[in-house]
Formats: C-alpha cells, sequence, structure tokens
C-alpha cells in the first residue's frame, strides 16, 4: 500500500518521531526518577516537532509504502535492499525517525522493482491491514490473541499461513493440536 492511496500511511510518516532516549541510557539508569521525566520530555517533543510536519517523498525520493514486518526476503532482493541503503543513506536517517520503521522500510524499497510485483496484493484497510499478512496469521479480535477451540484451531489450518502470533503457554492444547494434526510430530 502505498501513501497516495492510503490516508493510514500518509499520517504515519507525515511526522518525526523522537524514539532513542534525550540522555544516555547510563544516566537513565543512574538517576533516579529521571526516565519518567525524560519519556515525558520525548512526548512533548514528539507533539511539537508533529506541527512541522515532513515531506516524506522530498527527504528520501521515494513513495512511502507499508506492510507487515514479517518478512521473507531472497538473496537477491536482499542485495537490492543494501544495495540502496549503502547508495542513499539518507534513507537510514529518515526511517530513524517514523513511527514502526520495520513497516514501511523494506516496503519502500522494494515496491518499485520488479520484486514489488511479487509482493502479497494488500487493499488498505488502515491499521486492520496487519490482519491481510501473507506469512502470519493474526487473531482477528480485539486482543490478537488464540484460545484452544476447535475454531480456533480451524482458523490456524485453514488460514494457509506459515506461522501465528501471540500464541503462549496458555495456548498449549492448540499448539499440541496443531503439532499432532497439522505437523505430525
Amino acid at each position: 500500500v502505498n501513501s497516495n492511496s492510503s490516508p493510514h500511511l500518509a499520517k504515519l510518516v507525515s511526522r518525526h518521531w523522537r524514539m532513542r532516549p534525550l540522555v544516555s541510557e547510563q544516566a537513565l539508569r543512574r538517576i533516579p526518577g529521571l526516565r519518567r521525566i525524560e519519556a515525558f520530555a520525548r512526548r512533548c517533543f514528539n507533539a511539537l516537532i508533529k506541527l512541522r510536519g515532513r515531506d516524506f517523498v522530498a527527504e528520501t525520493g521515494r513513495e512511502a509504502h507499508f506492510g507487515s514486518n514479517w518478512w521473507g526476503l531472497t538473496p537477491e532482493a536482499l542485495r537490492l535492499v543494501l544495495d540502496t541503503v549503502e547508495r542513499e543513506p539518507r534513507l537510514l536517517r529518515t526511517f530513524a525517525t517514523l513511527w514502526c520503521p520495520e513497516e514501511h522500510f523494506f516496503q519502500t524499497i522494494l515496491a518499485p522493482t520488479p520484486y514489488g510485483a511479487k509482493c502479497w496484493p494488500v487493499a488498505d484497510k488502515g491499521g486492520d491491514t496487519l490482519y491481510q499478512a501473507p506469512l502470519h496469521l493474526v487473531y482477528p479480535t480485539p486482543t490478537r490473541a488464540f484460545g484452544n477451540s476447535d475454531a480456533d484451531f480451524a482458523l490456524a489450518r485453514d488460514s494457509g499461513k506459515f506461522f501465528g502470533r501471540k500464541l503462549t503457554s496458555a495456548n498449549a492444547v492448540l499448539l499440541d493440536r496443531i503439532d499432532r494434526e497439522l505437523l505430525h510430530c
């Protein structure tokens, strides 16, 4: 999904985010209460910098794209990404100030290449786009947490996905059933 067709994405890439702490990690550990003060200062900084906005295309020379942060890349696609970063170091500077850069970085580099046409076709559904991830299953509820029911097993079995997210020890019954009936182990 690109930022021309997605209000959700355009909003995400239209502002700077200060993700790294304003002070050293050593100071945050050493001075009691500093971590909370620093987090508040960073939130204030992010709110102020939001007013300035940004022009992602002018910064990067690229149209922004987004999708899942779970990827399967061929060695050739990865080489293209590494070569691009080497030729265009400004990309790393820009992506360091995006919210969830791992959901934009590879997509933005690969979308205009022949690899982009091979990517899973995703329609923009704002924050719900994650349910269309090509490799992994995200449980379609607000908590995104699986249970152990027959319906949960059927969802996993029929999804065509390689793995599921947010499965924990609480899902031991479901995981054992997947092992037994689907993986035959």
